[in-house]
């Protein structure tokens, strides 16, 4: 979707911003809880987030949305959440500068990436520096890179070694 144009003086676009197709204006974080309730005649969900350490609550009187606890993509229009997805996981076997690498594929990291320790289905906020050894890691993406996708989220639990 076009943000915003300007034409030129022979009526041709001169500058063009779409809006959001990196997904860099979005926020990510992690679903910590999740409540859906479906009967024949009505349904419900409320799923709390963490965003760098801020809880939020997403709610709906009238809907579910299927989300699981885990890493998310929140979309905020005029700072109210207009949506709430799960992102898709990739494992890594390692993480250093702004490049996650699982096997021979390198994916790259957010600029503003969040890591969370994940010990015993709760999620603390944390830091690459902390969980770059004796840590399984995983690396959660919104999109392709090709389309602008990035590791938004990592999640870290402590190896079994």
């Amino acid at each position: 979707m076009v943000r915003y144009y300007t034409l030129d003086s022979k009526g041709e676009i001169s500058r063009l911003i779409l809006d959001d197709v990196t997904g860099d204006l979005c926020q990510y974080g992690v679903v910590t809880s999740v409540t859906e309730v479906e009967g024949s005649m009505a349904a419900a969900s409320s799923y709390v987030y963490d965003i760098a350490g801020v809880t939020g609550v997403y709610s709906s009187s009238s809907s579910t949305f299927g989300l699981s606890k885990g890493p998310c993509k929140v979309v905020k229009k005029n700072g109210t959440v207009s949506s709430i997805s799960n992102l898709n996981s990739v494992k890594l076997t390692s993480v250093g500068g702004n490049t996650g690498v699982s096997g021979s594929a390198s994916y790259t990291l957010s600029d503003d990436v969040l890591v969370y320790e994940v010990v015993n289905g709760d999620y603390y906020l944390s830091s690459v520096d902390r969980v770059s050894s004796n840590f399984s890691l995983t690396g959660w993406y919104d999109k392709s890179e090709s389309s602008g996708g990035r590791i938004r989220v990592i999640t870290a639990m402590p190896s079994a070694d």
